[in-house]
């Protein structure tokens, strides 16, 4: 590594701010921790006074009401000191110098180019994604403690070895960031605030059975209550200061370690990985969520990396994208294709910054060093498939099968997939133009309308993007909306290029309202047009009322989904409670409101289950998950011993994601069956 690398002043602006920042917790804290006890002794001798002036039932209750409301309030304060946190590194994989030579040999290179020390152990997950860790971030906060390396499998998959260089030459990067201890003290304090906060159940119900015992100590618990909202308040604020501060930071090391990749392997290897990211993330997730539908069928994956490269290289096709060597050669304009947005602002809660960000910084070094000779990175590993095949099989360890487990090679992978692939998608002469969107609603007087031109030239690249166009503008007056109503905590922000400050936004929203408007306004006119041109060629082959019924029953079932997604995003919302800590009383509450939402959709399912059509098309999942569901009276919390009952809540919520599934395929099937129609019309 040749150039230097250069610590930014934001870098070393950031770094003091994040100091500061845990310091003035651990004040806070201290001082919250001496006021405890002071009170705490103050309670006792209080109630030792109360209890000594004349001993009977009374004040010997008084008495303990009031030592009581200190010894809670110090337990909330220390309660986590007592909460045992474990790690688990279950789904990774150590792997040692005598079984990996060549990778062994290639992280070594890196690390004294770099100018760092080795990784104390060298891990593979199934991630798509490479990191570094401590064993004990306790211990890294006080001792020089050395960091392992983890490298996801998922990631090696779906790069060339230059690209891993670079990645590995930013992860040590971060080895040689001694602001990184920084992020263990972070990590500690974040440990402290959220069990004070948040995990506290056992505490308050030992909190409501001492009320329980009396009157005074009723008084007395609701008085430690609001002691321990005010010093929650406190915690809650220095949670907010200590992680924005080091989320910047963290922005600014993600920075600082791309510069150092870059003085590496030049800049070009870790943008290339960078931009293909999400094409390997997505196609790695598609593989999971195809097997995620084929539990129920008792299926497994031999080896979920195959399947997921052969995506990758399929979606690439699929999206024009050029192939290298087997490596799809993703550019700013493919990632961007679908993303047309113009708003930018930094999210204070963000702990990497955008892509593009990186690459522009990236860009800005001008370091270009050997070309990339593409050769895949899983060629550094002895034998790629047995890791390959156990981290498989770890994925699927905790999936419980109801029979005998079937495994699917990559060809039947390949046919199983490609099917739901054709089944969910819509023919190439549409080119991408319905796929985030449905036909227009028919109007009576759209087939009095005449196009005169051919139809494909409604599907081109140009009235597509007015669609991405269209959709980003409302989501940036949507997210500008938000930010007018100062839901986001921001003093500036760009759009296209040009920084705005919050006195702008209304005018901003304004103008892109119009911009909006206008884009409608073409979209509109470009719909009316495809309808009439298949008009006009149903009307050719006598079809015409076959094509205004088949446009009526897609229109309708829309109606039908739109109305029972409002459905069942309230009768959601009814089951929210349960993701967080509630008193046994407000428990109980909700829940017989629940039990009184689930008749309508107990009927709901019924009715699907008994209508032929829709029997007809429901997967053998979505019956069993079903009948399971409606054959039981669940009980979802046991009040006697104060948890949850989780089949049950399974079951429920199983039963509720297939209805979300269902909705959304009765729409897309019908919608197929309109463009399918559509799309005969033109042979």
């Amino acid at each position: 590594m040749n150039s230097k690398v250069t610590i930014s002043p934001e870098f070393k602006k950031n770094t003091i701010g994040a100091i500061l920042s845990i310091l003035l917790f651990i004040i806070v804290y201290i001082s919250l921790l001496i006021l405890s006890v002071i009170l705490t002794l103050f309670c006792g001798y209080i109630g030792y006074s109360i209890m000594t002036i004349s001993f009977h039932l009374k004040t010997l209750l008084f008495g303990i009401a009031v030592i009581g409301i200190g010894i809670l309030i110090f337990i909330f304060l220390v309660k986590f000191f007592f909460k045992k946190k474990t790690i688990d590194n279950s789904n990774l994989i150590e792997i040692t110098q005598e079984e990996e030579p060549d990778l062994f040999l290639f992280i070594n290179d890196i690390v004294k180019e770099v100018k760092t020390k080795f990784p104390k152990k060298i891990y593979v997950s199934e991630d798509v994604n490479a990191s570094v860790f401590y064993d004990s971030t306790f211990w890294s906060m006080f001792l020089p403690v050395r960091k392992n390396l983890q490298i996801g499998l998922g990631l090696i998959n779906t790069v060339s070895q230059t690209e891993l260089k670079a990645i590995l030459a930013h992860e040590f990067g971060h080895f040689s960031q001694k602001s990184m201890k920084i992020g263990s003290y972070v990590y500690n304090v974040n440990h402290i605030i959220y069990n004070t906060i948040y995990e506290d159940t056992s505490y308050n119900n030992f909190i409501q059975k001492f009320a329980s015992f009396s009157n005074v100590t009723y008084l007395a618990a609701s008085i430690v209550i609001k002691f321990i909202n005010g010093i929650q308040w406190i915690l809650q604020k220095m949670y907010t200061l200590v992680n924005k501060n080091h989320l910047k930071l963290s922005r600014e090391m993600e920075f600082h370690a791309d510069e150092v990749a870059a003085n590496v392997t030049g800049y070009i290897p870790l943008k290339t990985s960078l931009l293909r990211l999400s094409l390997s993330d997505s196609s790695y997730r598609a593989v999971i969520d195809f097997y995620s539908n084929k539990i129920h069928e008792c299926i497994k994956s031999k080896n979920i990396f195959k399947e997921q490269k052969y995506i990758m290289n399929f979606l690439a096709k699929e999206n024009n994208i050029e192939i290298k060597e087997d490596i799809p050669c993703v550019t700013i304009e493919h990632l961007n294709r679908y993303n047309k947005s113009k708003l930018n602002f930094d999210s204070q809660w963000s702990s990497h910054p955008n892509i593009e960000d990186r690459i522009a910084a990236l860009e800005k070094t001008n370091i270009i060093k050997e070309p990339d000779n593409l050769l895949p990175a899983n060629k550094l590993f002895s034998n790629i498939e047995n890791l390959q095949s156990k981290l498989t099989d770890i994925v699927f360890s905790n999936v419980q099968y109801s029979g005998k487990v079937t495994e699917y090679s990559l060809e039947e992978f390949i046919s199983s997939y490609m099917s739901d692939f054709k089944k969910n998608s819509f023919d190439p002469i549409y080119n991408g133009y319905y796929n985030s969107k449905n036909p227009i609603k028919f109007e009576e007087e759209y087939n009095k309308t005449f196009f005169e031109g051919n139809i494909k030239d409604l599907f081109t690249p140009e009235k597509v993007e007015n669609i991405y166009i269209s959709q980003a503008l409302e989501s940036d007056i949507d997210l500008l909306k938000q930010i007018e109503n100062e839901n986001y905590k921001i003093k500036s922000f760009d759009y296209d290029g040009v920084k705005y400050t919050l006195k702008d936004v209304k005018n901003l929203i304004n103008r892109l309202e119009e911009k909006l408007q206008d884009y409608n306004l073409k979209i509109e006119e470009n719909d009316k047009n495809i309808f009439s041109g298949f008009y006009q060629l149903a009307k050719k082959r006598n079809k015409d009322q076959m094509f205004i019924d088949i446009y009526a029953l897609f229109k309708k079932s829309e109606n039908q989904y739109n109305a029972q997604r409002e459905y069942i995003d309230n009768f959601i919302k009814k089951t929210e409670f349960i993701q967080y800590e509630n008193s046994v009383d407000i428990i109980i509450k909700k829940l017989n409101e629940l039990y009184h939402a689930e008749i309508e959709f107990k009927k709901n399912l019924t009715i699907i289950i008994n209508d032929n059509y829709y029997n007809s098309i429901l997967s053998e999942k979505t019956k069993k998950i079903w009948d399971e569901y409606l054959s039981n009276e669940y009980t979802y919390f046991y009040k006697e011993e104060l948890k949850y009952y989780d089949n049950a809540l399974n079951s429920l919520f199983n039963s509720i994601n297939e209805y979300s599934d269902f909705i959304i395929k009765i729409l897309i099937l019908r919608k197929k069956d309109l463009l399918e129609f559509q799309k005969n019309l033109l042979e």
